[in-house]
């Protein structure tokens, strides 16, 4: 389990030895946010065994108040304490091509429904069940109401501009930094 905060509008890094997943992270992050079904492709095999429980991805989103301006500054902003209505997005999938993803939306946290947790010393999935169950009672829950990917986009729209993220699915379908895509070839 990974929480990686980009609070902000900040660009995020992720340094990871190759071989540690970074390509899975991007696809798995950019089929919760396209629905694109040669992504799932590619996940399907990375994902956990039906026996294991989900693999999840999930975004957290915050949605600033119009009369908010947050200059940029040197200070450093704590993430949990900006302002703003925060709205969460997800998938949760195994390796079974029978079983479809399921993608929900709530109003929240990514904390008031873990998929895991941690101790101190070591990480633990949350049961599957008892994070449907959790996940369902929050406000504003959309649990596998989004029946098309056009319905999803509709959606995420909200958040992120669409076109956009077809763009980096197409970039990432080409190879994406493998040095099998150009950056700059979307032809």
């Amino acid at each position: 389990g990974i929480t990686l905060r980009t609070d902000g509008g900040r660009s995020t890094l992720i340094n990871i030895t190759n071989g540690g997943g970074k390509t899975s992270i991007v696809e798995l992050n950019l089929y919760l946010l396209s629905r694109d079904a040669r992504l799932l492709k590619r996940i399907r095999e990375k994902a956990a065994p039906k026996s294991r429980g989900f693999t999840h991805a999930r975004i957290e989103f915050r949605d600033p108040p119009e009369d908010s301006y947050l200059a940029p500054g040197l200070l450093e902003i704590d993430p949990l304490n900006l302002p703003g209505e925060t709205h969460v997005i997800g998938v949760v999938l195994n390796d079974d091509i029978n079983d479809p993803p399921i993608f929900y939306s709530y109003s929240g946290t990514l904390e008031d429904s873990p998929c895991y947790v941690y101790d101190g010393k070591s990480i633990a999935s949350v049961p599957d069940s008892e994070f449907v169950a959790r996940t369902k009672a929050l406000r504003g829950c959309k649990w596998n109401k989004f029946t098309s990917r056009r319905e999803w986009e509709d959606h995420i729209r909200l958040f992120l501009p669409v076109e956009v993220i077809r763009r980096n699915v197409l970039y990432q379908l080409k190879g994406s930094d493998d040095k099998n895509a150009s950056f700059f070839d979307f032809t």
